[in-house]
């Protein structure tokens, strides 16, 4: 699979290489758009949030979510506004990434403790 849209604007694209883990919610990727053309955009998870790299936690966080993305190949999923733009934060993305083997990586990084809940 690399893109698959959906009826309600979401768009879910294979990341192909991790390129920084910024922190525990944002990292940097390099992203299968198909017709062999790629993108590097930066993703930030939706849902969840961790603290920042300066505050109590924010390293620990930052090597978590590295340490999930190392062992294979993940997903990302994005999604469109009512308005039809892309939902973004900065210049980031916004969107759920989803390993490989079906588990949400917002959902893991609040289970263990490494963010809370976000609004989406």
């Amino acid at each position: 699979m690399t893109s698959l849209a959906h009826p309600l604007g979401r768009w879910s694209f294979d990341v192909v290489e991790v390129l920084e883990v910024h922190d525990g919610d944002t990292i940097h990727a390099r992203v299968d758009l198909g017709f062999e053309v790629d993108y590097r955009p930066w993703i930030r998870l939706r849902r969840a949030s961790s603290p920042e790299l300066h505050e109590p936690g924010g390293p620990e966080a930052r090597d978590y979510l590295a340490s999930m993305l190392c062992v294979g190949r993940f997903t990302v999923t994005t999604f469109r506004r009512e308005t039809g733009t892309w939902q973004r934060s900065f210049v980031r993305w916004i969107g759920d990434i989803t390993l490989s083997n079906g588990e949400d990586v917002a959902f893991l990084m609040v289970q263990s403790g490494q963010a809370i809940w976000s609004k989406p």
